[in-house]
């Protein structure tokens, strides 16, 4: 004898129902934990803009050193609000270019530019480290016949990289002190 009764999943939006249920559940189970998206909502970036203005940047003395020092502080303070500096993020760098396209008659045509850098994040009124980190990028520009345009095409790659490094440099100081107010640390 045939069950009169139809399986959930041969009624219309028998699936669908069941997937949305699932995914409200989800959610409510999830909502009872200490999980927080790694994304910045508008309230978090708006508490934390005081607290990464009043972070004072230190970059080695050369090109490369300045252009990321530069590209730290737009990242950290964007608005450039004046406050009172009450930690140091001192940054070393170290760079190498590899050659990576070479020709049969050993002539390089691309290049590789990587740029490691160490960062230390102190409280100006504590001794000590409050948070460490290493961050190495690379990018590649090519070997042009023109020495100008190569120039050009290598300081590109070298600021692209100390963009990139700056803007994670940010998100993992950004982290740190959410987690460090929020008493997670």
């Amino acid at each position: 004898m045939a069950s009169s009764r139809r399986n959930d999943t041969t009624r219309p939006g028998g699936i669908a129902r069941r997937r949305l249920l699932a995914t409200l559940g989800g959610g409510v189970l999830v909502a009872g934990c200490n999980i927080r998206p790694l994304y910045f909502s508008e309230r978090d970036q708006a508490d934390l803009r005081p607290e990464m203005a009043a972070i004072e940047v230190e970059t080695p003395n050369t090109e490369i050193g300045q252009v990321l020092g530069s590209a730290l502080r737009d990242e950290l303070n964007p608005t450039a609000q004046v406050v009172p500096i009450r930690y140091t993020l001192a940054v070393g760098l170290d760079s190498s270019t590899e050659g990576l396209g070479i020709l049969p008659d050993s002539t390089v045509t691309r290049y590789n530019y990587e740029m490691t850098a160490r960062a230390r994040l102190q409280e100006k009124a504590v001794e000590g480290d409050l948070f460490t980190t290493r961050i190495a990028r690379t990018a590649s520009y090519n070997l042009i016949r023109q020495p100008f345009a190569t120039l050009i095409s290598e300081q590109d790659a070298e600021r692209r990289v100390a963009q990139e490094i700056a803007q994670e440099l940010r998100t993992q100081v950004a982290l740190f002190l959410r987690n460090r107010a929020a008493g997670a640390t």
